[in-house]
């Protein structure tokens, strides 16, 4: 999942042949999105987003891309120097 959450710009989810999703991977692991009872794992990134949020609560946990995630610990969403 972390490979396709990463480069998708759609997924598509399936169970027993039925679709249950199909969007942007952001909306897919994003809050109030039922991608558990689904039984997928957020991708590595966003659990370690998920930790650091705990922390560092303006951290953005819904990310793919390091680049992004390292540039949301370090400026958060209001573009100031947090660290």
């Amino acid at each position: 999942m972390d490979e396709a959450a990463r480069i998708a710009d759609r997924v598509l989810v399936l169970k027993k042949g039925e679709q249950v999703f199909f969007g942007k991977p952001k909306e897919l692991f994003s809050e109030g999105s039922d991608y558990i009872s689904m039984r997928l794992d957020r991708p590595c990134l966003m659990q370690t987003l998920h930790e650091l949020k705990k922390e560092l609560p303006y951290v953005d946990e819904v990310l793919f891309d390091v680049k992004e995630a390292a540039q949301s610990v370090v400026y958060g969403n209001d573009g100031e120097v947090n660290i």
